[in-house]
């Protein structure tokens, strides 16, 4: 006769709970606490009673040569939780195995692992583990090394073609050819259903129904285990809401690929009134400030379910698999000629396998919400100004290419007679943002000394990232939204000051700026939206030197717009100032009138506030505007040329009357927080003199 298993848990990430030697005392709260520190069998069955709490410590296994019930609280400390029951597991309270956010050398981040005759966990239980999770019939089933970790990984994310076989999610090209034929293959079809105003938490925990009785033949005889289970899961992820009011940790940072791994091998399991809930995958490596030739790491992919059984039942299941992680990003230190910096690739999905050698059937609603392909990488780099000298030299030219969003391309396909495929809803699949491409070239060096030229511009190429691409039959799929792009050359050099019998070097030329923006991911449903050019003005041309003749302005680089023409030099020539002499008025009363001071308005501190989702991108701030008394013809302000700007903030470089300042929604993490800087502006007249400097403060208050 078959066991058939009915499995349908409340799995969340909780706080460490810790434990001792053996005994019984009164934990938090007055609980009586044993403490199981080493191996140990226990004979017959064992009962954790109701408000009382076990403790296994150090990775220890506890054997029960019988039944194991727990109506009370069940929990690991130091190392994962190992379960061998000969018998039944029924869990009716709490079940729990947090791993430290930091993992031992070899330690593959195992949390909760149970070999077991049958399995009863009911509506009422909470499993808890933030590493993976095993529940198997067979301990060689079990993955205990990396490298089993990473095969069970890899093995439910791929289509074999069993009898019966439900998902994964599958790339159409990665279809093995075998499988087309089949007669049962499909697409499974959507609603058009959208989630409720209450969001994701307004359905954490849903109503389950009532264990039946057991069936029975003409006779009244048992034929088979019939427990109703019913429950959530939310496996190591940590902005979900955790029953009994605990704490959620941060699963541990050495885990990259989360796996949940149901094998009931020749039983049967029945999955009913569930919800799991699956994390995201975690980001890729950053790459900062460590050399010229950035590179952000690959996103992690989100969580895995696998299930292999004689006959799954689906009635009643949720199954939300995370995001992919987003790309690493990518930065190189600020001495770079050139500077080239690429933001890592977002990461897949979340996806899962469903294997029965003998039936499936789907009697109840399953739905299921695919998740996003990870948000490609931020590439930031920094060509270096160029030296000073007899001429200055060039800037250092800068590439940066935001990372690509991970694609969604996958197609559910289902193999075998499964009775109830119209009860699957698939919902919206999406494809990753692609991530933002920032170059900034740098100044040319000035020129030191008569007829000696400064250095031009370096070259600025800024890329965004590609929206990841998705591809679909029957269920709706939108390309991802493509990455902006950041070009800001390097302004020319000063020429070098001659004097009345020197000539003044040319000012160098400013650098070309190139952005363009990512292209959205494809989809069937809609394509991504394309990124947005958020800069690639030309940079200035520097200024000609003074001298004997002058040197001339440096011409603005080419971009949209093109950079400034720099000033030519003054003439120092004698002959110059005698002619200038000669034409003076002598009379006596010339002059007498002085010109007024002028008096510049200082604007105040500059705020907004920013809303993560409603809020458009990029947002204004406001503008500095040149205003005041007595301000000469001819002056200009400009914001400081050699300000390293965070990523988030724009401001209009070159000389002017004003400069509109914005929020470019460009962040590391996207939430609550209060962003501030600090805008250094000089007012010149038209000679370039400076006339006043004064410091702007920006902030920007960022809200979920």
């Amino acid at each position: 006769m078959k066991t058939v298993h009915k499995v349908s848990l409340i799995v969340v990430v909780l706080a460490i709970i810790g434990g001792g030697l053996w005994w019984w005392l009164g934990g938090s709260g007055g609980v009586p606490t044993r403490v199981f520190a080493a191996d140990q069998t226990l004979e017959g069955n064992f009962v954790v009673t109701q408000g009382t709490k076990v403790v296994v410590q150090n990775g220890a296994t506890l054997t029960v040569n019988g039944d194991l019930l727990v109506q009370g609280s069940l929990v690991c400390d130091g190392g994962p939780l190992n379960l061998r029951v000969k018998g039944a597991v029924t869990v009716e309270r709490h079940v729990q195995c947090d791993r430290p956010a930091a993992l031992s050398s070899g330690d593959v981040g195992n949390g909760i692992m149970v070999v077991a005759k049958t399995f009863n966990i009911t509506k009422d239980a909470a499993v808890v583990s933030n590493g993976h999770v095993q529940m198997v019939t067979d301990a060689t089933k079990l993955a205990t090394t990396q490298e089993k970790i990473d095969a069970l990984y890899d093995e439910a994310g791929k289509y074999r073609g069993e009898k019966y076989h439900f998902g994964p999610l599958t790339p159409r090209e990665e279809i093995p050819e075998s499988a087309k034929g089949l007669p049962t293959s499909f697409v499974a079809p959507a609603s058009s259903t959208q989630d409720n105003e209450l969001g994701f938490l307004g359905r954490l925990f849903v109503s389950s129904a009532n264990a039946q009785e057991p069936a029975a033949d003409i006779e009244g005889n048992p034929v088979a285990n019939t427990n109703k289970v019913g429950g959530t899961w939310i496996v190591g992820d940590p902005s979900a809401k955790p029953p009994f009011n605990l704490t959620i940790p941060t699963p541990p940072k050495d885990i990259t690929k989360i796996i949940l791994n149901f094998d009931f091998g020749g039983d049967d399991v029945e999955i009913a009134d569930f919800e799991l809930t699956g994390p995201d995958g975690r980001p890729g490596k950053d790459d900062l400030n460590q050399s010229c030739d950035a590179k952000g790491g690959r996103g992690e992919n989100a969580m895995r379910l696998n299930v292999n059984a004689a006959t799954i039942t689906v009635n009643n299941f949720d199954l939300h698999l995370g995001n992919g992680g987003q790309g690493g990003g990518a930065e190189t230190t600020k001495d770079c000629d050139p500077a080239t910096a690429t933001g890592g690739q977002g990461g897949e999905a979340g996806n899962f396998k469903m294997v029965a050698s003998e039936g499936f059937s789907i009697t109840g609603a399953f739905t299921i919400f695919p998740g996003q392909g990870g948000e490609g990488g931020t590439a930031t780099a920094h060509g270096k100004k160029g030296d000073d000298g007899c001429d200055g030299l060039k800037g250092g030219d800068a590439t940066a290419t935001g990372g690509k969003g991970g694609d969604n391309k996958k197609l559910l396909v289902v193999s075998g007679t499964v009775a109830g495929t119209s009860n699957i809803d698939i919902r919206e699949m999406v494809g990753g943002q692609g991530g933002l491409g920032q170059a900034l070239g740098g100044n040319g060096g000035d020129g030191i000394g008569s007829e000696c030229n400064g250095g031009d511009g370096g070259k600025a190429t800024a890329t965004g990232g590609k929206g990841g691409d998705t591809n679909c039959s029957k269920f709706p799929c939108t390309g991802g939204k493509g990455g902006d792009a950041i070009a800001r050359p390097g302004k020319g050099g000063n020429g070098g000051t001659g004097s009345a019998t020197e000539a003044g070097g040319n000012g160098g030329q400013g650098g070309d700026a190139n952005s363009t923006a990512g292209k959205g991911g494809t989809g069937k449903t809609a394509n991504g939206e394309d990124g947005t050019v958020q800069d690639q003005t030309g940079g200035d041309g520097g200024n000609g030197g003074d001298g004997c003749g002058p040197g001339s302005g440096g011409a603005g680089g080419a971009g949209d717009p093109e950079g400034k023409k720099g000033e030519d030099g003054k003439n120092l020539c004698p002959s110059q100032q005698n002619v200038n002499t000669q034409i003076q008025p002598t009379n006596e009363n010339t002059n007498t009138q002085t010109t007024p001071e002028p008096k510049i308005t200082v604007p105040g501190p500059m705020s907004v506030e920013h809303r993560i989702g409603p809020t458009p991108c990029p947002t204004p701030i406001g503008t500095i505007k040149l205003e005041g008394e007595n301000i000469p013809e001819g002056a200009t302000l400009e914001v400081d040329p050699n300000d390293k700007a965070p990523a988030w903030l724009s401001y209009t470089l070159g000389k002017g009357t004003d400069s509109n300042v914005s929020f470019t929604c460009q962040l590391e993490q996207y939430v609550t927080q209060t962003l501030t800087h600090n805008l250094e502006v000089a007012v010149y007249d038209k000679d370039g003199k400076v006339i006043k400097t004064f410091t702007v403060p920006v902030t920007v208050n960022v809200k979920k």
